[in-house]
């Protein structure tokens, strides 16, 4: 049978148990965030705002180059827009077949490749 200190004792271990638990879930949750904000400001950045950019704002930032990008590249020779659009995404490895926005696959793909096309504009890391 175990004694009062004993029972203390198990009552001390499994607060320290559960204490070392919330801790550890708390830090993981502090690296998350971190890691967000990280992303968060290499983004803002690829559009030249400050980290603390409202978000809308970054978002039409990045929509606004990407359509841009488009108009550029399909009104440039609007006749084979079509097969240099195909052309492009087999260059960077994107399977257009059934997709239902192939133009934003090809310019993810092309961001994080860093495309000579996009003249810089690179995904954040």
């Amino acid at each position: 049978m175990k004694t009062l200190s004993d029972h203390a004792e198990d009552i001390r271990r499994e607060r320290t148990e559960r204490l070392e638990a919330d801790i550890q879930a708390a830090a993981a949750q502090r690296l998350a965030a971190d890691a967000e904000r990280e992303r968060y400001a290499a983004l803002a950045a690829e559009v030249g705002l400050p980290p603390d950019a409202p978000p809308a704002e970054v978002t039409r930032l990045h929509n606004l180059r990407k359509e841009q990008f488009w108009s550029e590249f399909v009104n440039s020779n609007t006749a084979s827009a079509d097969t240099r659009f195909r052309e492009l995404a087999a260059e960077v490895g994107v399977d257009i077949t059934g997709l239902h926005d192939p133009r934003t696959a090809v310019w993810n793909v092309m961001r994080q490749k860093n495309h000579p096309l996009l003249g810089g504009i690179q995904a954040a890391a």
